[in-house]
């Protein structure tokens, strides 16, 4: 190490390796009379090995010393994530934009009616991984989710019969076209299908990396302001075991901006990083930001105007 932190620690898979990046320290600090102990790369290189491990493996030094958990819980939550939750591949990133105290304002507001249109917008999965989640919003109200694990043609059929359920017109429906989403492509064609990786209008260019980043820091701003609602009798329902609250109040970690990319506008962390933070895909949450969709294409989705019918002008009278 080269320095004082372990940014400036020399990294190779073999002692050699090492030796090649920073021979030039090395050399200068061995001598002839060292020899006999070693070589240089056996006496000035150390080898790591880490072994992942939780508090809780550690039973002899809680006995020891009981406090010494709430020492660790009392630190930030990239510190504790590594040495609670023995999750040493977190990385730090922006904080999340959605306090709990904004989710305490969501579940208690008012009714939004908005414009009161039925919309549904699904967060797609298959059987075998995440949950495929349908949000069904009338204007910003929340007023219905359904949740499922199916395989691709199940899935499409279930879609199907919810939109008919709800009264949601296909135009009014929105799934995210990457991955999974590819398989709903031909059957709803009147759909807005949710491209995460779309690029932003020029408008908005340097303000958002891409359309889903776009759409979370709009979801996030919007609930943040109270101008989102939600059905009262979701709140406690259960999904899989766990209340609503509960699952949303996780995974509102998961709107947060990339600090690896702040150059390119507000940019949402990655998918894996997501799961780091919240410890599951956060379904929910990402198919509730998916309504923005309607916001940002609205332009392109107004209602056409109808012709006006001129008669012609008759010449003649009788």
């Amino acid at each position: 190490m080269d320095g004082e932190n372990v940014s400036s620690i020399y990294w190779g898979d073999t002692r050699e390796e090492v030796y090649q990046q920073c021979r030039e320290i090395i050399d200068k600090y061995y001598k002839p009379e060292y020899a006999e102990y070693g070589s240089p790369q056996e006496l000035f290189i150390k080898s790591v090995a880490f072994i992942e491990g939780k508090l809780s493996d550690n039973k002899q030094l809680l006995r020891s010393d009981p406090t010494y958990l709430a020492n660790l819980a009392n630190q930030s939550e990239e510190q504790r994530a590594r040495d609670l939750d023995g999750n040493w591949k977190y990385r730090s990133v922006g904080d999340d934009m959605i306090k709990l105290q904004h989710m305490e304002n969501f579940y208690h507001a008012p009714y939004k009616q908005g414009d009161n249109v039925r919309r549904v917008s699904c967060d797609v999965a298959f059987e075998g991984g995440d949950n495929m989640v349908m949000v069904l919003w009338v204007g910003w109200h929340i007023q219905d989710i359904y949740v499922c694990q199916f395989n691709s043609r199940m899935a499409v059929n279930a879609v199907k019969s919810k939109l008919n359920e709800w009264h949601v017109r296909e135009e009014n429906f929105t799934y995210d076209l990457n991955g999974l989403g590819q398989a709903f492509k031909g059957f709803f064609p009147k759909a807005i299908p949710f491209n995460n990786r779309e690029a932003v209008t020029d408008e908005f260019k340097g303000i958002y990396a891409n359309l889903k980043s776009q759409a979370a820091y709009l979801f996030a701003d919007k609930l943040i302001n109270c101008e989102i609602s939600i059905n009262e009798n979701l709140i406690d329902k259960k999904f899989n075991g766990t209340p609503l609250s509960l699952i949303l109040n996780k995974e509102r970690k998961a709107i947060r901006q990339s600090i690896n990319e702040a150059d390119k506008g507000f940019s949402l962390i990655k998918k894996v990083e997501m799961k780091s933070i919240v410890g599951h895909s956060p379904d929910f949450i990402e198919a509730m930001l998916m309504r923005m969709i309607f916001e940002i294409k609205k332009t392109a989705h107004v209602k056409p105007r109808l012709a006006r019918i001129v008669r012609p002008f008759n010449r003649y009278r009788r």
